[in-house]
């Protein structure tokens, strides 16, 4: 009889806590959640990463440049940005055309016959005309771009698409290098920003302050490959009429190395940390192949390779990253060892060593294993289906 009463008294109250509606009385649907924008916290210190992602599942090693994907920025292992890219948008997954600037995606794109800047995907500006970016810079002031004319001659100097400076034809010199982090060929010097550029009729200016000057150097010089501002002057390396390559400070000769003997030049830039100066060169032989060579200041070869390699440095020791088990070695430069075989970077701005930190963003070849984060040896997942191209260490 207890139990036909419980039943009955359990039924009623039932039926009495129903909502015409079907639910239950005092229980309502939950607030959809409100997505919050991403603050870093006072005093910490963030790796940010930008990886090309794919819906999951797909074989994003077959795709192509253009097909369907997003931009997707990672605070540690925490995704804060996503953006479409590829097929059916404005926006392409390369390495030059997106990078990490304070933790935000900044890419530039071609429109009809505007270049477009965008940032987290949002256009900033446009202007009327095709530029590739070869220095950019955000500032209190706005965003500052140095662009090459598409036809790589002429440029423009530009603060949110004004333009400041221009010349309808020349060549921007200068590249921003990843061995030790650089401004690339756009560059701060004491309050103001600078830059070098090679004029049809082979004159090398350099533009401070808006204000360009021709610079006079002690030998013939016929074209000037990097050109960075150490120690408050202007240091130039160039290719001698003669054919050795020369480093000048103020338009002085600093020293000259032979390289007579190869048969192309491909880079050569001018490296700065720890008080000393470098010069790292890219170049082929004709019987023996490519090389690559760092030098300091006195002559001295720190570094010698019979390939191109990614190069770091710190505290003006150089490495380089691989997987374990590989059988390079490179004289005068360390390994740091990624977790798999088959492991890489995908491009040079992967790595960066930040105040004795290593940190490396680092794409998987196992399908299988998420694309990783890796400080200091300790691997973080990234959860994407996709690879990572780009890192970036706050403050």
């Amino acid at each position: 009889m207890r139990k036909v009463l419980f039943f009955l008294l359990l039924s009623t109250c039932t039926r009495i806590t129903d909502h015409p509606t079907g639910r239950l009385w005092g229980v309502t649907e939950r607030e959809p959640v409100q997505e919050q924008p991403y603050v870093q916290a006072e005093g910490d210190t963030v790796a940010y990463v930008l990886a090309v992602e794919y819906p999951e599942g797909a074989p994003w090693q077959m795709f192509g440049e253009y097909s369907a994907c997003h931009l997707s920025v990672f605070a540690s292992q925490k995704k804060i940005i996503s953006v479409p890219a590829g097929e059916g948008t404005s926006l392409v997954p390369s390495t030059d055309r997106n990078r990490l600037v304070g933790g935000h995606l900044y890419s530039y794109a071609f429109v009809g016959v505007d270049t477009i800047i965008y940032k987290d995907g949002e256009e900033l500006f446009r202007y009327p005309l095709w530029e590739f970016l070869r220095g950019f810079a955000v500032t209190p002031e706005g965003v500052y771009t140095l662009g090459q004319g598409a036809s790589y001659d002429g440029f423009s100097l530009r603060l949110d698409g004004l333009e400041l400076f221009s010349r309808s034809s020349g060549t921007i010199v200068g590249e921003e290098d990843f061995t030790a982090r650089s401004e690339g060929a756009l560059f701060r010097t004491d309050e103001d920003f600078s830059f070098g550029y090679m004029s049809t009729d082979g004159d090398f200016y350099i533009v401070r302050g808006l204000f360009p000057e021709v610079v006079s150097f002690q030998d013939e010089v016929d074209k000037v490959l990097d050109v960075k501002y150490i120690d408050n002057e202007y240091y130039v390396v160039a290719l001698r009429r003669d054919g050795r390559l020369g480093v000048y400070a103020g338009g002085k000769r600093k020293i000259v190395f032979d390289l007579n003997d190869s048969k192309a030049i491909h880079s050569a830039c001018l490296l700065s940390q720890a008080g000393r100066i470098f010069l790292k060169v890219h170049f082929h032989l004709p019987d023996s192949g490519e090389r690559l060579y760092v030098w300091d200041l006195r002559g001295n070869a720190v570094f010698r390779s019979e390939s191109s390699v990614w190069l770091y440095m710190e505290d003006a020791s150089l490495f380089w990253y691989g997987f374990p088990g590989d059988d390079w070695e490179y004289e005068g430069a360390s390994k740091i060892p990624l977790s798999s075989v088959g492991d890489r970077l995908y491009s040079p701005r992967c790595a960066v060593l930040r105040d004795g930190h290593r940190y490396a963003a680092v794409t998987a070849t196992d399908n299988l294993m998420y694309p990783y984060l890796l400080r200091d040896g300790r691997r973080l997942a990234i959860a994407v289906n996709g690879y990572l191209i780009d890192i970036e260490v706050i403050p």
